[in-house]
Order: structure tokens, then sequence, then C-alpha cells
């Protein structure tokens, strides 16, 4: 939303030059912008079943640096389109409006996320080493694959007799 004051010069009426105002907002926008990406990583390994939360944080991490890449491209293919330039600025409010309502667009997904506390439901989940081990029905069992797995690894259930 910053560009909406740097570029229509409103700053200036505040006496901010605009070296100072550019450099003052990309700092303080790259802090506000990690402070807040905290409760995404918080909710995420909440919702995340026990044992996968590193798979999730790096796969949210991808993602995130995709959106980054896409929104670089994006944003340099809408200017391209509007032709701003370095000497011709004629769209360039137009360019600053698209930018701004673009931030708008997850808003519709707010409903997606769960209502309450999602570390409620988990609380039952298992992490994947200490999933119970059934001992018949599986393949072994059913005679599907005998020669795929070796002898050693066959559970064969053993009846010993205790006096």
């Amino acid at each position: 939303m910053t560009p909406l004051i740097l570029v229509p010069h409103t700053k200036q009426s505040l006496g901010i030059d605009d070296r100072w105002f550019s450099l003052g907002d990309s700092l303080i926008l790259t802090v506000v912008g990690q402070i807040t990406w905290m409760p995404v990583l918080v909710l995420s390994a909440r919702l995340c079943p026990k044992g996968v939360e590193a798979t999730l944080f790096a796969l949210l991490m991808s993602i995130w640096n995709l959106s980054g890449l896409l929104s670089h491209e994006l944003g340099a293919l809408l200017t391209s389109w509007l032709g701003v330039t370095e000497s011709n600025f004629d769209k360039l409010w137009l360019l600053v409006i698209i930018t701004n309502l673009s931030t708008l667009l997850p808003l519709p997904f707010l409903g997606w996320l769960p209502s309450g506390d999602p570390g409620e439901n988990n609380s039952n989940e298992l992490a994947p080493g200490e999933a119970p081990v059934h001992s018949s029905g599986g393949l072994i069992e059913s005679g599907i694959t005998p020669n795929l797995v070796p002898e050693f690894a066959v559970n064969t259930p053993t009846n010993k007799s205790q006096d």
C-alpha cells in the first residue's frame, strides 16, 4: 500500500525525501513481512500430522519461493503490458492500483481455515514410527508376494504355551 503514498508524492507534504521513504519502506515491510509469516508457520505446524512438520515446512518454503518468483515475473509482465518504462509513467497509477488490489486475492480462501483449535483434532494421531503393527491381512500373509520379501522379514505367528 505504500506505493500509493510514494507515486503521487503524498509523502512530500510530510517532508519525507523519496530515497529515505523507499529505504525505510523496504526495511519496514521486510521486517513486518517476516513477523506476519510466523502465525502461518504456527498454524501449519498445528494442522499437520505429527512427525511430518519438517516436510511441511520445506513444502511451505518451496511454495513461498515459487510465489515470490511468480510475483516478480507477473509484475514485470504487467509492467510491460501497461507500457510503464523508466521514462513513461502514464499508466503507473493503474499498475499501482492493480498490484495493491492483487494483495486482496487470498481473502476468499480464509474460509478454508479451520475454526477453533486445530491441535485438538490431531491429539489421537500417531507418528509414522508409532503406527500399530497388524499381524494379518497384509500382502505377505495373503501369498500375493511370497518371493519378494526375504524369509526373515515374514511375520509368522508362533504359538508358545506357557505352563
